[in-house]
């Protein structure tokens, strides 16, 4: 075995150097290898984080936000200081100012439809920004004459935001018709309708809806509006609105009844229309109450007349004077006119002798000289006694029975 013999100068040397390094680096006095550097304070935008690198190789970091990696991602405003150690176990520490700016807000609005105009203008809206539009420009605002998509992106302090917004340009269309102007009587109506395809609608009476129930004459128009905001009008259109005949007058006499002068005419009995009685003038043939509806040359139709009460009497010089039942259609039967307005009645024929021949209720002038019994009155003078019950007189009288 060799033993080599350190010289007791260099072997004191060695344990001196061997303890003042860790004395001198615990004092701070050794250079950090390789320098610490965390450049210039900068700046960055909220929604992307900026990346803070304290170097490398170091034993250890430590950042005042508490992160112990070579590197950080920041976001927020605020001064970010690290301290590193080496191996050798200097350290350093360095600070840097982070700055973070907000996106910026751009909004160009909803889509924008217009009517009848030539020019939309599009404003970014932020001041101070700078402007690239997809056409390339690099104004804040952007005339616009053609449909389509407009895009911007503005950047402010070197943070970036964009939007879009599509722009359509329409025109009114043209003015439209209601159809031919209606034409109608007093009391009835008609309606006009503006159209579905409208947005909406603005009657000249203030209606809003899309048709209305129109019932006076005059002129009428619509104003509507498209899905787009275009606005179109209705040409006019004027509604006549007849008024319809008076209420009609009756009048009468001994050969009938009348009213005014109209195109038609329908008579009611009772209230009930009198079938074919439809001229100026009708001839009652019952007794009762009698209305008449006038239409004029417009088709329209007049409330009713005031009742006109028609009462039938029997004139007694009209009541058959000669019955001669022999079947020759002439005279064959005891005919008393107007009976037909008296249905209830009573009847008595009797002879010369006061004898009851013939007795009835509800006489309707069937008498063919028979008695009740079927068999052939005798021939010669015949008295009668008609009772109409009507509190009147009972009528009386003779006539003549041949065969």
């Amino acid at each position: 075995m060799i033993v080599k013999f350190i010289p007791l100068t260099l072997f004191r040397t060695a344990i001196f150097l061997l303890f003042l390094t860790p004395w001198v680096a615990a004092q701070g006095q050794c250079t950090l290898s390789p320098p610490l550097d965390l450049g210039p304070d900068t700046t960055g935008c909220e929604t992307s984080p900026f990346l803070l690198d304290a170097g490398a190789p170091y034993a250890s970091y430590s950042w005042n936000s508490g992160q112990t990696t070579q590197t950080i991602t920041v976001d927020s405003t605020g001064m970010y200081v690290v301290t590193v150690t080496d191996t050798a176990g200097c350290t350093g520490s360095d600070t840097v100012q982070f700055t973070a700016f907000p996106d910026p807000v751009v909004d160009l609005g909803p889509d924008i439809d217009t009517c009848n105009t030539p020019l939309v203008i599009i404003d970014a809206g932020i001041a101070g920004g700078s402007y690239v539009w997809n056409d390339n420009t690099t104004q804040q605002t952007l005339g616009i004459t053609t449909d389509g998509t407009y895009y911007v992106q503005v950047t402010v302090n070197g943070c970036s935001a964009s939007d879009t917004v599509d722009v359509a340009f329409h025109l009114s269309d043209p003015a439209f018709s209601l159809g031919t102007g209606p034409m109608f009587c007093l009391g009835f109506s008609d309606t006009l309708d503006g159209g579905s395809q409208w947005y909406s609608w603005a009657w000249n009476t203030g209606d809003t809806s899309q048709s209305i129930v129109v019932t006076d004459s005059g002129f009428y128009q619509v104003t509507v509006t498209n899905q787009w905001g275009c606005v179109t009008n209705s040409f006019p259109v004027w509604v006549t609105v007849w008024p319809g005949p008076a209420q009609p007058v009756i009048t009468g006499n001994s050969l009938g009844i009348t009213t005014d002068p109209a195109t038609s005419w329908q008579w009611y009995l009772n209230g009930s229309p009198i079938v074919g009685a439809t001229s100026q003038s009708y001839i009652p043939t019952l007794a009762g109450t009698y209305t008449v509806e006038v239409t004029d040359a417009n088709g329209c139709v007049s409330v009713l007349s005031l009742p006109f009460e028609v009462i039938f009497e029997i004139d007694e010089t009209q009541i058959t004077q000669l019955v001669s039942p022999n079947g020759d259609g002439v005279n064959d039967y005891f005919v008393i006119p107007e009976l037909i307005n008296f249905p209830i009645n009573e009847l008595i024929i009797m002879n010369r002798y006061g004898m009851t021949v013939y007795q009835t209720e509800n006489y309707a002038n069937t008498w063919d000289g028979l008695t009740n019994d079927g068999k052939q009155v005798p021939e010669g003078t015949l008295y009668y006694l008609l009772d109409i019950k009507n509190d009147g007189k009972p009528f009386t009288g003779f006539f003549q029975l041949i065969r």
